[in-house]
């Protein structure tokens, strides 16, 4: 029988973004839908490094910071995990977050989290997944159900699980509608849904994405069987959404979901939608990474600008620049931009992107950053006054940040969507920089997850 603990109060909020309490011992007891605040009974599940991580079964007293979630959903889904707590409650632990990981490590204030704009219906990319053996509430285990096709997302901590989703409050419409009728239409032409555990079914995924301009991009992913409903259900789709901007079939037999490595077909329309930042427009591709935020993107990058204060007559380094949305942004306030990313077709979107605006001061490199920045690639772009870095969430490489020192720019400019690693990194920067400013910006409302933007600059 699972350990249950009695009337634990909930103290504090984790790194994870799961509050936790103390036992008597001393031993943190991290509860998934607690709330500090509450005082509840917890069932045990897990336990980790010394910790327990558990559930909570009974409320002695609720948290006064506790609100009514707006998604039938939540609890099942692990998408938006704080959207039980009032949004100015979530600015204050993302920013004690960050105060936390950079204690010891630098000597500014942490101010206050720029807040999102929207803090639903916020994201302009989702990605959802089929299933022919959805998970089942309690009450659907009591009964027999024939149809257990589904079109959703996975359930935490169960990869092979997925539940139906009936409306997602993360991507405006006609996102929502566009889901429901590929999944009515393929189960009217009789189409199979995936498996993921036998990796058979046709319908796999379905990837849509949206711009702030009202343009629509679907993407429907198939294994590679029943050649004709696949057709039928794009021409369906097509017939019944005529503003579907750009519409793709793709064709996946692997084992991961991963559409990265195939080839996409163009089934009708553009080949790309285009999105908006201040007075730039960029082409999105269906492989093309965005900041999935795009109003608070445009945000995050004007706290870049502001960081860099640019003069018109420096050269940039942009680091993991991946289509270049900051490469090209801050291009129109500097001399020269070098953006380098590994993923070619990455650059290749971003040298487009750079003619869609007639920028011509900004060159754009595929290379692993390990080894391209020698001295002989510095000698041949120039020497940068500026690097702005953006990597991903792992952070950056001790050879990548070797290479970064032996650089000396006169400043660098530190983005990361996990400021844990960020933290990391900055400390061994700090031989030779130090910090001047920070901000995080909430890319992800709803969400433990923050932004976070760090001003280096050199140590004379």
């Amino acid at each position: 029988m699972a350990k249950i603990i009695s009337q634990l109060e909930i103290t504090n909020m984790g790194r994870e973004g799961i509050a936790y309490g103390c036992s008597e011992q001393g031993k943190k007891i991290y509860v998934e839908n607690g709330v500090v605040g509450d005082i509840c009974d917890v069932q045990i599940y897990q336990k980790q490094k010394g910790n327990y991580i558990g559930k909570a079964i009974y409320f002695h007293k609720r948290s006064d910071l506790r609100q009514e979630p707006v998604c039938a959903h939540f609890g099942l889904c692990g998408g938006c995990r704080w959207q039980f707590v009032n949004y100015g409650q979530q600015l204050l632990w993302k920013q004690e977050l960050v105060q936390e990981l950079f204690t010891g490590i630098v000597n500014v204030p942490i101010p206050p989290v720029l807040p999102a704009p929207q803090t639903l219906f916020y994201r302009n990319k989702l990605e959802f997944s089929a299933t022919n053996d959805r998970w089942l509430t309690a009450a659907e285990l009591e009964q027999a159900i024939g149809d257990k096709n589904a079109l959703g997302f996975h359930v935490p901590h169960r990869w092979g699980k997925i539940f139906q989703v009936d409306k997602c409050y993360l991507q405006p419409d006609p996102s929502n509608p566009i889901r429901l009728a590929v999944q009515r239409i393929a189960i009217e032409l009789g189409m199979t849904f995936y498996n993921p555990v036998t990796q058979r079914g046709t319908l796999r995924n379905v990837i849509i994405r949206t711009s702030s301009l009202g343009e629509v991009m679907v993407i429907i992913v198939f294994y590679p069987d029943q050649l004709e409903l696949q057709t039928a259900l794009l021409s369906q789709l097509q017939q019944k959404f005529p503003a579907i901007t750009s519409l793709y079939a793709v064709h996946n037999a692997k084992a991961n979901d991963s559409i990265y490595d195939c080839e996409l077909s163009l089934f009708a329309g553009q080949p790309y939608i285009v999105e908006k930042i201040g007075d730039l427009r960029f082409a999105i591709t269906p492989k093309s990474f965005f900041q999935v935020n795009t109003s608070q993107a445009e945000r995050l990058f004007q706290v870049v600008l502001d960081f860099a204060a640019l003069k018109s007559n420096e050269i940039v380094y942009d680091l993991y620049c991946g289509t270049g949305a900051i490469s090209l942004i801050v291009a129109r306030h500097s001399r020269k931009v070098v953006g380098i990313e590994l993923i070619p077709d990455a650059i290749g979107d971003a040298q487009f992107n750079a003619t869609l605006n007639q920028i011509t001061n900004a060159e754009f490199l595929t290379g692993d950053l390990q080894t391209i920045l020698t001295p002989e690639l510095i000698s041949h772009q120039g020497q940068p006054d500026v690097v702005i870095t953006d990597p991903p969430r792992s952070g950056m490489t001790n050879k990548v940040l070797s290479r970064l020192l032996a650089m000396s720019p006169r400043q660098i400019i530190y983005v990361s969507c996990n400021p844990a690693t960020q933290a990391r990194d900055v400390q061994i920067l700090s031989s030779k920089y130090r910090v001047t400013k920070i901000q995080p910006v909430d890319m992800f409302p709803q969400t433990p997850h923050v932004e976070n933007v760090v001003l280096l600059e050199a140590i004379a």
